[in-house]
């Protein structure tokens, strides 16, 4: 039965810590060692597979952007079984001084003791009328 999930919560703050701690070691624990691993960046290169690629462009991204901060925002985390997953609206406060309002949703799997991201989607919100030129799309 799903559930709301404090672990998943934990796994995401963790992981956002690593990537503002620039800790090599805590990116790479935080995603799964697998070749199913998904990473998708705010920029349209950032489209990263696997445990290998993911990581090491999350650790090199960290170690320019040393000085960063990450505020994670409210977590909503969830999980069923084996499965978690997570949104949540991280502001990123770039060493300028700059701040990046983010919009991240994570999968997780259980992984021995703790959960590891197996998907990680995060974007950078834009006005529908920049995307599509309309201005007045409904919303729900």
């Amino acid at each position: 039965m799903m559930q709301p999930s404090p672990s998943v919560a934990d796994a995401t703050r963790q992981s956002l810590a690593a990537l503002q701690n620039n800790d090599a070691d805590g990116i790479r624990a935080a995603f799964a060692d697998s070749n199913a691993l998904v990473a998708i960046g705010t920029d349209p290169a950032e489209y990263f597979r696997g445990h290998a690629e993911t990581t090491g462009v999350f650790a090199d991204q960290a170690e320019a952007l040393v000085g960063m901060t990450i505020e994670p925002g409210d977590i909503e985390a969830y999980e069923q079984g084996g499965v978690g997953w997570s949104s949540s609206r991280p502001t990123f406060r770039l060493p300028d001084g700059a701040e990046v309002p983010v919009r991240l949703t994570a999968v997780f799997t259980r992984e021995g003791d703790g959960w590891r991201a197996i998907q990680w989607h995060a974007s950078v919100g834009v006005d529908n009328a920049e995307t599509t030129g309309f201005e007045d799309l409904p919303m729900g």
